[in-house]
């Protein structure tokens, strides 16, 4: 059954209604925010600390106010003025959060996945590239091997094994060569 303003401030004892009434207009003034100590509204209002803050804890266990508590020990403790809770429109409320909240799971669900693929994408990408430089290492391993063939006089260039000479230009010629049998 929805609570209504009437109902939940009738139950309120009269101190209770007092500082509702009181905080309710001094936030009119300030943007919902009062920052105000126990001692100084209860001097407004002619009731004492203690009851200033038992009523305190009783209208923010209603959801009608809310406290955020100073980093100063100086300062007092702002309290936000809510009003009384309308249960319909706070289903709704929570209703439209959960609605946003599964969108926006949706969306970082599709980031990630794109992300993932682009991970999985950039692995195939880099182990190409790895085999691509074994090979090359393989081929640079490989002519080391003939020029010290060559240094050490077994050279397995002989005349006969040249099949072409290919001018690359700027005094520098390449050797076509089948290696000897």
């Amino acid at each position: 059954m929805a609570r209504n303003e009437n109902e939940i401030l009738g139950r309120l004892k009269p101190s209770a209604k007092k500082v509702h009434d009181y905080i309710q207009e001094k936030s009119k003034e300030t943007d919902g925010r009062l920052r105000e100590s126990m001692a100084k509204i209860g001097e407004n209002i002619g009731l004492s600390d203690a009851t200033v803050h038992r009523s305190v804890r009783i209208l923010q266990s209603e959801g009608i106010i809310g406290i955020v508590p100073s980093s100063d020990k100086t300062e007092s403790n702002e309290i936000i003025y809510y009003g009384v809770p309308d249960e319909e429109k706070e289903v709704n409320d929570i209703l439209t959060m959960a609605s946003d909240l599964n969108s926006s799971l949706n969306r970082f669900q599709a980031l990630m996945k794109t992300k993932d693929d682009t991970i999985r994408s950039l692995q195939a990408e880099k182990d190409h590239l790895l085999k691509q430089v074994k090979e090359q290492q393989g081929l640079i391993t490989g002519l080391q091997d003939i020029v010290k063939s060559y240094e050490n006089g077994l050279s397995i260039l002989s005349e006969e094994n040249i099949i072409g000479i290919t001018e690359l230009g700027e005094d520098t010629k390449a050797l076509i060569f089948k290696e000897k049998n």
